[in-house]
Parts: C-alpha cells; sequence; structure tokens
C-alpha cells in the first residue's frame, strides 16, 4: 500500500480535479503519500480525544462525588457534538475550502482544551468537551474530502487505507498513552495532552496543508442550498446504506470505549495501566486486519474481504456476551469479542468507505459530513443511552455491543440486496 502511495506521483495519478472545465481556476494536487499522512493527521484529535479520557472516567467519578453514569455524558455529549457539527463542517469545507476550515475548527478545539485544563467543576468539564466537540469535527470531513477532490481508484484507495486506519487504531491506543501519563500527573494533564494535539493541527494546516477546492468549484454560502445538498445526500439510498453500517462498525467501537473503563477497572479489578495495557492489544488486532485485507483484496477482491470483517464484526459482538458466560469473567473472556471485532473493523473498513463515497458525484463534503456524523453519532447514541437508560454502564454494553453487531450484518445484507436488485433492473 505504501508503496502504491510513493510511486504515485501528481501526474501518475487520475486526479478528479483533472476532469475541471479548461479555464477554472487550478488546484494544487498534494502527492498522495502526503495526502495520506496530512490527512491521518488531521483525524487524529477526533478519535484521540475521545478515548483518551476514558482512564480518567473512574477517577473523575471519585474525585467529583459524581455517579458513574453521569461521567459518561463527558463522552457522549462530546459524540454529539462531533457529530452534528460535522454536518456544518461539511457546509463550510465546501463553501470556503478544506485549508480555512481545517483552521478554524482547530482553533476551537484549541479552546476547548484550554478550559478542560482550567475546569473546576462537571459542568464546566462539559463546556469543554463540547468545544472539543466542535473543533474536531472537521478532521473526518476535511481528510476525506481532500482525497476525493483529487483522487480516484486504487490511489483513492490506498490513501483511506492510511487514514482510516489513523481513525480506528488511535482510540485503542489513547487510553495506553492517557494511562501512563495518569501514573505521574493529575487528570488535568490529558487535556493539556489535547491542547498540544490542537497546537499541532493548527500548524500543520497552515504550513502543509494546500488547498484542493479551486474557488471555481466552490459552492455558495446560501443555507437553502447547503440543505439541498443534505436532502440529496438523504435521498441517496444506496449511499446511506453503506454509511450507516460505517456508522455501526466504528460507533459500535465508540459504544463499548465509554462503558469498557467500569468493566475492566471497577468490575475486574484492573488499574489506569492495566487497562491501558489491554486496550493497547487491540492496536495489534486492527493492524492485523489492515495487512491482512490488503493482501487478500488482491488473491479474493475487496467484495469478499469486506464481507469477511462483516462476518468477524457480527461474531466478535456475539463472542463478547456469551464466552463470559460460558467459561467465567475475566478480562480475556471479554476481550477476545472485542479483538474480533476490532481485526474485521480492519478488514472491512478500507472497502467500505471508498465504495460508499464513490456512490456519490459532487458536494463530497457534505457526503463526507453525512459519513462521519452518523459514525459518530451511532457512538454518541450507544454512549448516552448508556448515561440514560442503564445505571449500569457494564450491564448497558453487554446489551448495546451484540445488538450492534447484528445490526451492522442486517445492513449489509439488505444493502447487497438491493443493489443486486437495482443492477438487475439496470441490464434489464
Amino acid at each position: 500500500m505504501h508503496d502504491r502511495l510513493n510511486d504515485a506521483s501528481p501526474a501518475a495519478v487520475t486526479p478528479v480535479t483533472s476532469r475541471h472545465a479548461v479555464g477554472s481556476d487550478p488546484v494544487a494536487v498534494m502527492p498522495p503519500l502526503r495526502s495520506a499522512v496530512i490527512g491521518a493527521l488531521l483525524i487524529t484529535a477526533g478519535p484521540l480525544s475521545m478515548g483518551v479520557l476514558t482512564p480518567a472516567l473512574p477517577l473523575l467519578a471519585q474525585e467529583l462525588a459524581i455517579a458513574p453514569s453521569h461521567v459518561t455524558l463527558l463522552i457522549s455529549l462530546y459524540l454529539g457534538a462531533f457529530a452534528i457539527c460535522q454536518l456544518l463542517a461539511g457546509a463550510v469545507a465546501d463553501c470556503i475550502g478544506r485549508r480555512r476550515t481545517a483552521l478554524v475548527f482547530a482553533a476551537i478545539y484549541v479552546v476547548g482544551s484550554l478550559t478542560g485544563m482550567a475546569a473546576e467543576s462537571l459542568w464546566l468539564l462539559i463546556v469543554a468537551r463540547l468545544l472539543q466537540g466542535v473543533g474536531v469535527s472537521s478532521g473526518l470531513v476535511v481528510s476525506r474530502a481532500m482525497v476525493r477532490d483529487q483522487y480516484s481508484g486504487d490511489v483513492a484507495s490506498s490513501v483511506f487505507s492510511v487514514t482510516n486506519t489513523f481513525n480506528a487504531v488511535l482510540p485503542l491506543i489513547a487510553p495506553f498513552a492517557a494511562a501512563l501519563l495518569l501514573q505521574v500527573a493529575p487528570w488535568r494533564s490529558v487535556f493539556a495532552m489535547m491542547t498540544a494535539l490542537g497546537v499541532v493541527m493548527m500548524i500543520v494546516s497552515l504550513l502543509f496543508l494546500r488547498e484542493s477546492l479551486p474557488p471555481s468549484h466552490r459552492r455558495p454560502m446560501q443555507l437553502r442550498a447547503r440543505l439541498d445538498d443534505y436532502v440529496a445526500i438523504l435521498r441517496h439510498g444506496a449511499f446511506l446504506r453503506l454509511a450507516m453500517t460505517i456508522g455501526l462498525c466504528i460507533g459500535g467501537i465508540y459504544t463499548m470505549t465509554a462503558g469498557l473503563p467500569f468493566l475492566m477497572m471497577d468490575r475486574l479489578g484492573l488499574g489506569t495501566l492495566g487497562f491501558g495495557l489491554v486496550t493497547m492489544s487491540q492496536t495489534s488486532c486492527f493492524v492485523a486486519g489492515s495487512l491482512l485485507a490488503t493482501r487478500l483484496s488482491r488473491r479474493i477482491g475487496s467484495a469478499r474481504v469486506t464481507s469477511l470483517g462483516i462476518a468477524g464484526i457480527f461474531c466478535g459482538g456475539v463472542l463478547f456476551v456469551l464466552l463470559p458466560v460460558a467459561t467465567y469473567p475475566a478480562p480475556w473472556s471479554y476481550m477476545a469479542g472485542i479483538w474480533l471485532w476490532v481485526m474485521g473493523n480492519g478488514l472491512a473498513m478500507p472497502g467500505l468507505v471508498s465504495e460508499t463515497l464513490r456512490r456519490r458525484s459532487e458536494a463530497f463534503g457534505a457526503a463526507s459530513a453525512v459519513l462521519g456524523f452518523l459514525q459518530i453519532g451511532v457512538g454518541f447514541v450507544g454512549s448516552l443511552t448508556l448515561a440514560a437508560v442503564f445505571a449500569d454502564p457494564v450491564a448497558g454494553i453487554t446489551v448495546l455491543v451484540p445488538l450492534a453487531a447484528t445490526l451492522v450484518l442486517v445492513m449489509t445484507l439488505v444493502d447487497r440486496r438491493l443493489s443486486a436488485r437495482a443492477d438487475s433492473a439496470e441490464r434489464g
């Protein structure tokens, strides 16, 4: 994959921008590897800010004398702002360009992180998390839109594979990094880490991100026109089916992340470092799935690889509930299902994202925003359900995780049947 990115210079690939009309404003096309690295950095803040706070949740609950279900609001409200504001970020990115959007939203993220460092109450922490959610909402949108602006075919899939790896791996690494930090520093140091990340995002956007959307192809800043873009996308059933499938795949991970510290630390007795090590183990599973997907795609095709990934996600969700009952409750018996789920994501995600965006031909920023909205929105609904419906977060994830896995399988089967029917109708 990396060889394909290195070998594909801007002149060697087939950029989408090359199809612009003659005489249009020029587009600065970056080399694929540079686009992949910058895109990965842009999406870093979102998943990292989700996962980095999880080891501190039980500590916050004790220090502030707050019920665990209330502390999880710091996760669910963050995800809510993250999801909803992606729709705003998508419209803004189509209007003012990718680079300016990345800069503005990164600045908002820095403000939120600084607010968290100075917070003295749960309410101020909630405000900080809301600002952070707004700030990170442009990362997925800008990274995917700028790739779709420039490339198509195998090069686009390779770039998406790199950025998708970061997007799924970072929530798994973040708790371990935070757990190490919490061994020597208070919980405010986590917000200091996020502040530093936000500054890096601003520097990268300012110095290295080149604008991929020329002024002649920007859409007017008109509310009605932007709403029309989203209405058109929401009416695109083929796009929405795959977008919802992706949302359930990644949203299920976010839901697990919200409840996992209470299972591993409060119920099973792991310390913060032990919890970090356990969740860190998921990283190798996703990387293994991604590497396996690259190899298998050449032999059996991306569609079959995606099917294997979906099967892994479903079996992982079921195993998460059944294995502790069949054996005994222990970290390994719960994590076995999660490992399988994460490996399934590594197998399925590159093909799913590439195929989903392929089904759109315009308003790439808005399409990317809807995809990100559903992806984060499912996590928001899941984590909010943990806080609002289940008094015990552990009981909540034992219900919601297999439910999400089942819905992933159902959505995949429905999409394939409807797509096959549509193809038959076109051939007929």
